[in-house]
């Protein structure tokens, strides 16, 4: 027990030393700078969020108007009766959904092989599969639409889909 009060004395005894001032205007100056850089990023989004509650005249008003007034709030229930936005989600998520279990299912299968298994020509396959990564996807395309052209995939989700159940080089690396 006398072991414990004495680290517990030495713990308290220990002080902090203060920074060098060189060092307090370093990072002063860096947070300052990493602060102003953040807000630099966040504009684009502050910008969209604002005008989404200004009307037209605010919108196209020079020089800029940052706070809207008075607050426009219908244009979300006008932009939701503009565009099917409940089918344009229910696209996107059964394509994410398809395509995140393929890729997933399909890449940590091939991994898995190359990683744990020894067989005959495993490095000579990982080599091709490797090199694959390099064939830029502007080669790819107009073999990629003939093939889906010929299956009479186009116009769907399956393009998108079924590819993901085998393996793309780069998730498989």
């Amino acid at each position: 027990m006398s072991e414990i009060a004495g680290t517990a004395q030495a713990a308290t005894q220990h002080r902090a030393r203060p920074l060098p001032t060189g060092q307090v205007v370093t990072k002063v100056v860096t947070y300052v700078l990493l602060v102003l850089l953040s807000l630099t990023f966040l504009m684009p989004f502050l910008w969209m969020v604002s005008t989404s509650f200004k009307d037209t005249e605010q919108t196209y008003h020079v020089p800029p108007i940052w706070i809207p007034f008075p607050l426009r709030l219908q244009n979300y229930p006008e932009a939701m009766q503009a565009q099917p936005f409940a089918t344009f989600f229910g696209n996107t998520l059964q394509y994410a959904v398809l395509a995140t279990v393929g890729t997933v299912l399909s890449a940590a299968l091939v991994a898995y092989g190359f990683a744990r298994i020894r067989w005959r020509g495993r490095e000579v396959l990982f080599f091709v599969c490797i090199c694959t990564m390099m064939i830029p996807f502007q080669v790819k395309m107009i073999p990629l639409y003939l093939t889906f052209r010929t299956l009479h995939w186009l116009n769907g989700y399956k393009p998108l889909i079924v590819p993901a159940f085998f393996g793309n080089a780069y998730s498989i690396f």
